[in-house]
């Protein structure tokens, strides 16, 4: 294993010799993580999971197949193989085991990237999903998901409650992370650490008037998908499993924390099929939890009906707040579970006691006032009182199911108090927020169109018994489809760098939705000047545009921008030069905890049409700010975005993309291997397992897939295919804690 260790980091290291931006920093830092990972072998636990979220430099560097998330996977694989960390054991023979390497075995039947595995692909020349190597950046995220497995079931049989503790932290850390991030992407984060008035933070972290949907940092959105929605879906059950069952206290407040942050996310989300999933996922785990209790005959510390009826009680009342009442409104709820709490926790007696009914009027009162006041909705007698029932009725159960969990330790009450709280918090701002609204009265025509994209997709397919059986390979999907419906190449447009005379040439195809561009650094209030030089056959015009853009945007949603425009008439066959000057006014002058990255982009919106372009210059005072803009490294530092033109890159649909790529046999082996795990965890009688956290994640993501495809992502694949082939594995080793593998 050793020499097959030493063999994967020799493949992995060269490429990043000279990557972009980093030059070849990545490398000592790579031998630094494998050094680290010697002395520390939990710590790839920590290192994955957040570098899943916040490692993304493609953005940058334009390196979007090989990057600096192969390499640190491939590095921690390879410190597994080196340092003896790999039970094999984990996967012996059994039904279940047969099962997953067939499925392994026809994925690699239809698998073209073999090569990059020997010579990993470096710079672009066209556009990657038309060729082998998307088919090795989807393929990576299933080897290295199931790689990762046996040194998982090293670190079980060496200490099975720290490796338990690790993978929780971890995973709940990167969901913090993700939360920190979106924060960071809708503006409210720079308003938080500005230390700015309450109201404005709130307003801020409240605000779902916008239309933009957050992408965190995923590259892989760049053409739409749902890499954020996989991850949430997936990371769910591992805060629940945490703040449930965490064995020591901080851990417990992690998950909790980490939890918030994911329901923060998804709602921010603005996606219909992500709400729907997760409250699949917290009932499905729910119920994993107390069944596993009933079957341990282990007694239930929480009044479960009370809890339940409360909860209830707690989402109706929310909800009808909200919507007649406002943010305000809600805060009253807020306040008078709190209220309920405190009266409980302080044990508070004589005219304190009684006083607190009082305060409960008060608060009812203050949201009435709210309502009669409100701007948005038309004040009602009925829906006011309504109103006030439901919020004297949550007060009052909160009071009774607190009264009735006084045996309870402290942080479990206060983990009660939050569920009563924040989950009948978000569901109101969600069901009452007037961009998800909007996007529920067009469910019927979402449907309609994404149903026609899948008859697209189905014609797609290669015919033939064999395509039909075994599938048209990993990563096909983009490929088959343009061949198909050549059509849409006047929406996502194409580019390619080729050589021409001793030099390289972009090769610009026209298309509605097509912008490429390169993250650059300016000054705001700054005269730069745009120089392409280029060479068409025909007259047209490019647009040019410095904006703040993190990935992509939505139809109406207007980013922070300065356009220029840039005609041309046909050069008859030689190069010339065009210039623009573009004042980059406000953009740059926030921090960047404030602001996206600023982003110089072209669009040539001239379907059917080619121009070349050997050379562009972004300069003021003589420095260009733009990196190889001669292309001699083909696209490097340049990437492009598809804001609107989704459907030619993602099957959007789970089940259909495993049948688009592996046939009806991957399709059966699928489910077989899903039921295995689902079987396996109602087996199981230890209510802290973690097969109940891979159960929920592979089944709600499974669901959501009806309605989306993010595990064309390696970024949610590796999670998935880990759950999976850990939820498959022998990994019942002698523990030394309670929990179960």
């Amino acid at each position: 294993m050793l020499f097959a260790g030493l063999l994967l980091l020799m493949l992995t290291l060269p490429p990043f010799l000279d990557f972009p931006l980093l030059h070849f920093w990545l490398v000592p830092l790579a031998l630094v993580y494998l050094l680290l990972l010697w002395l520390h072998p939990r710590l790839w636990l920590y290192v994955l999971p957040a570098a899943t979220i916040g490692l993304d430099l493609t953005p940058w560097t334009g390196r979007f197949t090989f990057n600096e998330f192969d390499l640190l996977f491939l590095v921690t694989i390879a410190s597994g193989l080196m340092f003896g960390r790999y039970r094999w054991r984990v996967f012996y023979p059994r039904p279940a085991t047969i099962v997953l390497f067939c499925y392994l075995a026809v994925v690699a039947m239809g698998y073209s990237g073999w090569l990059y595995f020997l010579l990993p692909p470096r710079s672009a020349w066209d556009n990657p999903y038309y060729t082998s190597e998307y088919a090795y950046k989807v393929f990576r995220g299933i080897i290295w998901g199931i790689a990762l497995v046996p040194m998982w079931g090293y670190l079980l049989a060496i200490h099975k409650q720290r490796a338990v503790t690790a993978l929780l932290a971890g995973m709940c850390l990167a969901a913090v992370l993700l939360g920190l991030v979106v924060l960071w992407e809708r503006g409210t984060l720079g308003v938080l650490l500005a230390g700015s008035a309450w109201y404005q933070a709130v307003n801020s972290l409240l605000d779902l008037s916008s239309s933009y949907r957050v992408t965190a940092l995923f590259s892989d959105m760049h053409t739409g998908g749902e890499v954020i929605d996989g991850v949430i879906l997936l990371l769910l059950p591992v805060t629940l499993h945490a703040a449930m069952y965490g064995r020591v206290p901080w851990l417990r407040v992690l998950g909790a924390s980490a939890l918030i942050a994911l329901g923060y996310v998804t709602l921010v989300g603005f996606t219909r099929a992500t709400y729907v999933a997760v409250a699949l996922g917290l009932t499905g785990y729910g119920f994993l939890a107390l069944r596993a209790r009933h079957l341990s005959g282990s007694s239930l510390p929480v009044p479960l009906g009370g809890l339940a009826i409360t909860a209830a009680a707690g989402l109706v009342s929310a909800t009808l707040t909200f919507l007649l009442a406002g943010s305000f409104g809600l805060a009253c709820y807020g306040a008078l579970i709190l209220l309920a709490f405190a009266k409980i926790q302080l044990q508070l007696q004589g005219l304190l006691r009684f006083g607190t009914p009082v305060l409960a009027l008060i608060l009812t009162g203050l949201a009435m006032k709210a309502h009669m006041d409100g701007r948005w909705v038309a004040p009602s007698l009925t829906g006011g009182v309504l109103m006030v029932l439901g919020l004297i009725g949550s007060y009052a159960l909160a009071g009774r199911l607190f009264q009735d969990c006084r045996g309870l330790t402290q942080i479990d009450r206060l983990f009660i108090l939050g569920g009563i709280v924040v989950l009948p918090g978000l569901v109101a701002l969600a069901v009452g927020g007037p961009h998800i609204n909007g996007r529920l009265t067009r469910v019927s025509d979402d449907l309609e169109a994404r149903q026609n994209h899948w008859r697209d997709v189905l014609t797609s397919a290669s015919g033939g018994f064999f395509n039909q059986i075994l599938g048209n390979g990993v990563g096909s999907f983009p490929g088959n489809y343009i061949a198909t419906h050549p059509q849409k190449i006047e929406e996502v447009g194409s580019f390619t760098v080729f050589e021409q005379e001793r030099r390289e040439v972009l090769q610009l195809g026209g298309g509605h939705d097509l912008v490429l561009g390169q993250r650059v650094s300016i000054e705001p209030y700054t005269l730069y000047t745009l120089t392409l030089h280029l060479r068409a056959e025909q007259s047209g015009r490019i647009r040019a545009s410095l904006c703040e853009r993190n990935l992509i945007y939505t139809s109406n949603f207007m980013p922070r921008c300065e356009h220029a425009m840039i005609s041309f008439e046909s050069t008859e066959g030689e190069f010339e030069a065009h210039s623009v000057k573009i004042n980059s006014g406000e953009l740059g002058q926030d921090s960047v905890l404030n602001r996206w990255p600023i982003v110089m982009s072209l669009l040539y919106n001239a379907p059917g049409t080619v121009i070349d372009i050997d050379s562009i210059e972004l300069s003021s005072g003589g420095f260009n700010v733009l990196h190889n803009g001669s292309f001699k490294d083909g696209l490097d530092y340049w990437f492009y975005y598809n804001d609107f033109s989704h459907l030619p890159w993602h099957v959007k649909n789970a089940w259909l993309q495993v049948w688009f790529e592996s046939g009806w046999l991957g399709v059966l082996l699928s489910l077989t291997l899903v039921t295995f795990v689902v079987r396996f965890t109602l087996q199981r009688r230890s209510y802290d397992s973690l097969a109940m956290v891979y159960t929920v994640g592979l089944v709600t993501l499974c669901v959501f897939g009806f309605f989306g495809s993010p595990l064309d992502s390696s970024r949610v694949s590796w999670i998935f295919y880990f759950f999976l082939g850990a939820g498959l594995a022998h990994l019942r080793v002698r523990p030394r804690g309670r929990h179960s593998g």
